[in-house]
C-alpha cells in the first residue's frame, strides 16, 4: 500500500513538472519607434509576473513565457505603454507611439535627445496648438511672440512675400548666411514657410553655443528643429479645421496727387540747377500742370489714385484644414489637405476711368 501511494505521489510530480514544461512558450520579436528605428532598453514584462527582458541594440528579443495566454507589457522612456496578447504567436514586432504629453520631460538636442533637467543648452519649444492659435499665412509669422530669444522682422505685407526674417539672440555672424540653421525631421532646408502648420508636431530652437555646438560654425546663429506629424497606431482620426481672418493695412502713407508731383519735379530741377550752374528747363509746364490738376484730359494726364483702385482696405483670409491619422503596428498613415487663399479685391480699370 506503501508503494503504491510513493508511486502515485512519483507519477503526480512528473505530470505536473511536464505539465509546467508544455505551459512555456518561447517568444521573439522585435521594437522599433515612431521612424520604425529599432529601440534598444525597451523594458519588456510578462503580465502579473517577475519575468522581464530587455531589448538589444538592434531592437530584437526573447522570452519565455510561463503560459500560453500570456500578456506582455511594452514600457520605454518617452513612449505609450502597450500591451499585446501573445496567444500563439511566437514572433511579435511591436511599434511604441511617443508620448506627446511627456514632451516637456524630454527635449530634442541635436539629433537625439535628453531628460530636459540634464540638458544645459537654452531651448524653447512650441507645439501643434501654439502654431494653429492664429490664422497667419506661415510658420515664421506664427513664431512671433511665442518664443524666447526669436527675432522677427516683417519687412513687407505682400502676399506669397509676407514672411517674417527670424534670428536667435540677434547676429553671431557678419558675413554669409545670417539665419539660423534649419532641420526638418533632421533634413537641412533653407526655407520652411511652405510648411503647414497643422503638420507640425513640434518646433524646438536652439540658441547658446552649448545645444548648438554638435553643429559646428553652422549653428552660429541658433537652429530651428521642426518634426513633422507621423502615424500613429489606432483607429483613423479625422480633423477638419477651418478659419477666417479680416487682414488691413498698418498705414499707408498718402500719395500726392499728379499736379503736385509734376510741381515738385520741376522744383526739384529747379534746385540741381543751382548746384550744377545749368540752365534750369522745367520738365512740366504750367499748362500740362494745370491740365493734371483739373482732369480735363485723363487719356494724356492721367490723375488716378492707384491705391485706391486696386487694393480695398481689409481682405478675407481663408483656411481650411483635413487630417487623417491612423494606423496598425505595421503601417502607419497621416494625410493632411489644406487650401488656403487671400481675397483681394482688384479692378482693371484703364486710363479712361477718369
Amino acid at each position: 500500500m506503501k508503494n503504491y501511494r510513493f508511486h502515485l505521489l512519483v507519477f503526480g510530480a512528473i505530470l505536473l513538472l511536464f505539465g509546467s514544461v508544455n505551459a512555456q512558450q518561447k517568444v521573439t520579436g522585435l521594437v522599433s519607434g515612431a521612424s520604425n528605428d529599432p529601440l534598444e532598453g525597451v523594458t519588456i514584462t510578462e503580465k502579473n509576473t517577475r519575468n522581464v527582458v530587455i531589448t538589444s541594440k538592434t531592437g530584437e528579443f526573447a522570452i519565455d513565457l510561463s503560459t500560453s495566454k500570456a500578456v506582455l507589457i511594452f514600457s520605454y522612456s518617452g513612449y505609450l505603454e502597450k500591451q499585446v496578447t501573445v496567444g500563439t504567436q511566437t514572433r511579435i514586432e511591436v511599434s511604441l507611439d511617443i508620448d506627446y504629453q511627456k514632451m516637456e520631460d524630454v527635449v530634442v538636442v541635436g539629433y537625439g535627445r535628453q531628460k530636459k533637467l540634464t540638458s544645459v543648452g537654452s531651448q524653447s519649444s512650441v507645439g501643434t496648438k501654439e502654431l494653429t492659435q492664429s490664422p497667419v499665412a506661415n510658420i515664421s509669422n506664427s513664431l512671433v511672440g511665442r518664443m524666447t530669444g526669436l527675432f522677427a522682422v516683417q519687412g513687407s505685407g505682400e502676399p506669397g512675400n509676407d514672411q517674417s526674417r527670424i534670428l536667435i539672440r540677434g547676429i553671431g555672424t557678419f558675413s554669409g548666411n545670417q539665419g539660423p540653421l534649419i532641420l526638418v525631421d533632421g533634413i537641412q532646408v533653407d526655407f520652411f514657410n511652405n510648411i503647414d502648420p497643422n503638420e507640425i508636431e513640434n518646433i524646438t530652437i536652439l540658441k547658446d553655443a552649448s545645444s548648438t555646438a554638435v553643429f559646428g560654425i553652422r549653428g552660429a546663429n541658433g537652429v530651428i528643429l521642426i518634426t513633422t506629424k507621423r502615424g500613429k497606431t489606432g483607429a483613423p482620426t479625422v480633423s477638419f479645421t477651418t478659419n477666417t481672418a479680416f487682414n488691413s493695412f498698418t498705414s499707408i502713407r498718402e500719395r500726392m496727387n499728379s499736379g503736385d508731383y509734376a510741381t515738385s519735379f520741376n522744383k526739384a530741377l529747379e534746385n540741381d540747377s543751382y548746384l550744377t550752374g545749368g540752365t534750369f528747363t522745367p520738365r512740366f509746364s504750367e499748362s500740362d500742370i494745370d491740365k493734371y490738376k483739373s482732369g480735363e484730359d485723363p487719356l494724356f494726364f492721367p490723375n488716378v489714385n492707384w491705391y485706391d483702385e486696386m487694393l480695398k482696405k481689409t481682405s478675407l483670409q481663408h483656411q481650411y484644414n483635413l487630417n487623417i491619422r491612423g494606423g496598425t503596428d505595421k503601417v502607419k498613415y497621416f494625410i493632411s489637405v489644406r487650401k488656403a487663399y487671400l481675397k483681394i479685391q482688384k479692378y482693371l480699370m484703364g486710363l479712361m476711368h477718369k
